[in-house]
């Protein structure tokens, strides 16, 4: 029998450092400093696709030790911040396909148009981390932030980008930051949930799940994200395909919950027990179980790079006495009945226990 949770999860705790000076040195005036900025960004300036993503742009590098506050907001022509916010629309739709490459490509367009698109950076940031480009992607939204130090999706994004990398105490950082400066968005609440969960504290994970469900008004974090996408065939699949594989050793055990990241590919990693069944045997064939069915099939377009899976495998039934099967009514079931409904029972359980968990993007 099986039971299947699956949450998001979601990728490397990391902070761009502030820009370190010379002992004795002191900070260039804003001036300069804007003036190397706006040189920094024009190296990459390209002229839009006319019609679609091709003739890619050059991908902005933003320096690798940015200054630990912007420089200073300046005057744009109105008619270029309206460029940019028409290649961010564009984007958008391109990752509401699933193309995220094309998407990366029209948010970099974005960033040429207005260098201080904070938006731009942070819908960059998620594009290249649906590509699994974990040092670019961190590296967008640590600039998001230090463009917009109150930018609640962008420290949800890098949320989800520390949970992907397992780095969850990080995870659990970023998404409170993310509560703080806007209660409503679901998605902080969700990754937060799934960062405490993958670190075994599950007290913790269902108190954020019920602070979600007292916000009255949830908002979205991420407006380009596919809507309303459904796991429950891809999730029956993998509890089907892993259930067929297990073959429960004789004793006395508890369950197996085995835990892993399964990515875009089908291909899996971090393939672990969350907890022990008690017999070294058991808990080996559980993880056989799940590496024999590997590659799974590709997930469903508009997931996350990669997202948790959890399996619940069971230990074999107790074998009826000799008593008991003479007692039996006669309105027994036909041989693998039960086990089907009861396999279903868990399914719907599992399922239930996923729309707690799994964030929707």
């Amino acid at each position: 029998m099986t039971r299947i949770t699956a949450s998001l999860s979601l990728m490397l705790a990391f902070i761009v450092a502030p820009c370190a000076t010379a002992a004795g040195s002191e900070n260039p005036p804003a001036s300069t400093k804007l003036r190397a900025q706006q040189a920094h960004f024009a190296t990459a300036k390209e002229q839009p696709p006319a019609s679609d993503a091709s003739n890619s742009p050059v991908r902005i590098k933003r320096p690798a030790q940015p200054a630990s506050t912007p420089p200073a907001a300046t005057q744009f022509d109105p008619s270029v911040n309206g460029a940019s916010n028409t290649f961010l629309e564009r984007g958008k739709n391109f990752s509401r396909h699933g193309l995220y490459k094309e998407a990366a490509d029209f948010f970099t367009h974005a960033t040429d148009a207005d260098p201080k698109n904070a938006q731009a950076y942070n819908l960059r940031a998620r594009a290249e981390w649906q590509q699994e480009m974990n040092k670019e992607s961190l590296e967008d939204a640590d600039w998001a932030i230090k463009l917009n130090p109150d930018y609640a999706e962008a420290f949800c994004t890098r949320a989800a980008i520390h949970n992907s990398l397992s780095q969850y105490q990080d995870a659990v950082a970023d998404a409170s930051m993310a509560q703080d400066l806007n209660p409503n968005l679901r998605d902080a609440y969700m990754l937060q949930a799934v960062a405490y969960r993958n670190l075994g504290q599950h007290h913790e994970a269902d108190e954020v799940i019920a602070k979600l469900n007292n916000v009255a008004a949830p908002q979205s974090a991420f407006d380009e994200a596919q809507p309303n996408l459904d796991y429950t065939p891809y999730l029956t699949y993998l509890q089907q395909t892993v259930h067929q594989s297990w073959t429960a050793p004789q004793g006395a055990y508890g369950s197996a919950v085995a835990l892993f990241k399964i990515h875009h590919d089908g291909k899996i990693t971090d393939l672990r027990l969350n907890n022990t069944t008690g017999d070294r045997n058991a808990d080996n064939a559980a993880l056989n179980a799940v590496r024999s069915c590997v590659p799974f099939r590709e997930p469903p377009a508009g997931t996350p790079p990669d997202f948790d899976v959890y399996i619940v495998l069971e230990p074999p039934a107790p074998t009826p006495s000799p008593t008991s099967s003479q007692s039996a009514p006669s309105t027994a079931q036909s041989p693998g009945v039960g086990q089907f409904n009861a396999l279903n029972g868990a399914l719907y359980q599992g399922l239930g226990i996923m729309r707690r968990y799994i964030p929707v993007w």
